[in-house]
């Protein structure tokens, strides 16, 4: 009986695992070209190697290269593995906990990682963390991006598209666990880019649908910057 529902778990979470690597789809290359290239500039003076956690399609890993900057991307996902792969981006299959455990202490850069916290419980969440600024080098800067609680649309409806979520990351807790494990010179924002669109019509639209919601739509995610 306990092997059959062993089995059965596991195939519902590899389900639940390919629904939010899907849904995650919707956002296109163009989309994510836009969103992430401005997080470029903090790894620009990088002390060391970047490491690009939960990396996804490669996105940020194509704007570092563009960039000159000595960087990798870590994903268990096999297809989006193999897609960077054939982008001729450096990539490591691997669970991201194995592999930040296994990195000597100041041995990286930089790190990012955009939308993997949110997958995450409180305990593996503080083991991330722990494990970022054990592996920085002094200078090393840590950059997230992860949904906002403060935007209705995602609370009410986009947030729980994805199987795979477990819990918000609202600005003001990860500054509090950041610095609780040891980082510093802490930045947390708000991604005002992500509001707005380069089509006219687009822009009056959003601009009216914030108005008429009392600013509770379209706030763009969380971004949370700390050095080492």
């Amino acid at each position: 009986m306990n092997a059959m529902l062993n089995v059965s778990e596991t195939i519902e979470k590899s389900k639940s695992t390919d629904l939010g690597i899907d849904l995650c789809r919707f956002r296109s290359d163009h989309e994510l070209l836009a969103q992430q290239k401005k997080f470029v500039t903090y790894f620009l003076n990088s002390p060391g190697p970047v490491a690009d956690l939960g990396c996804g399609r490669g996105v940020m890993l194509e704007l570092l290269r563009l960039n000159s900057i000595e960087s990798y991307g870590v994903d268990a996902f096999g297809p989006g593995a193999e897609l960077c792969r054939q982008k001729g981006l450096n990539i490591v299959e691997e669970d991201l906990f194995a592999h930040l455990k296994r990195l000597p202490a100041s041995s990286l850069g930089g790190i990012f990682c955009s939308h993997v916290i949110e997958h995450l419980a409180p305990a593996s969440a503080m083991t991330l963390l722990r494990e970022a600024v054990r592996v920085l080098l002094p200078r090393g800067t840590l950059v997230i991006v992860t949904p906002n609680s403060k935007d209705l649309m995602v609370a009410l409806e986009g947030f729980w598209l994805d199987l795979t979520h477990i819990r918000f990351y609202p600005a003001r807790l990860l500054s509090a666990l950041l610095e609780q494990v040891g980082f510093h010179s802490i930045e947390t924002r708000e991604d005002n880019d992500m509001r707005h669109d380069q089509v006219l019509f687009k822009r009056i639209g959003v601009f009216i649908r914030r108005i008429w919601f009392w600013g509770l739509i379209n706030r763009g995610d969380v971004i949370a910057i700390a050095r080492r």
